[in-house]
């Protein structure tokens, strides 16, 4: 389900260019799962599942620049052997 959403690309969240960063991710993770502010026991378990909920977003950050790369990477390719 959130690839969709990220495939969709930023402007189709409302954003006004064509670059995922952690915290749009965030805003559309935020949105589209309906997540929000924990309720926990205690300040530092607040902390905690911040500290969790960041991680994540950053690790989807990656994953997404990853993809973007390897796309990147597969149409030079495709390009070079195109050109032989």
């Amino acid at each position: 389900m959130l690839k969709e959403e990220l495939d969709r690309g930023p402007a189709a969240r409302g954003f006004e260019d064509q670059r995922w960063t952690p915290g749009r991710v965030q805003v559309v993770i935020a949105r589209r799962f309906r997540v929000n502010v924990f309720r926990t026991e205690s300040p530092w378990q607040a902390i905690a599942w911040s500290v969790v909920l960041i991680g994540t977003v950053a690790f989807v950050a990656a994953l997404i620049r990853a993809e973007l790369l390897l796309r990147r990477l597969g149409r030079q390719a495709d390009g070079d052997a195109s050109e032989t």
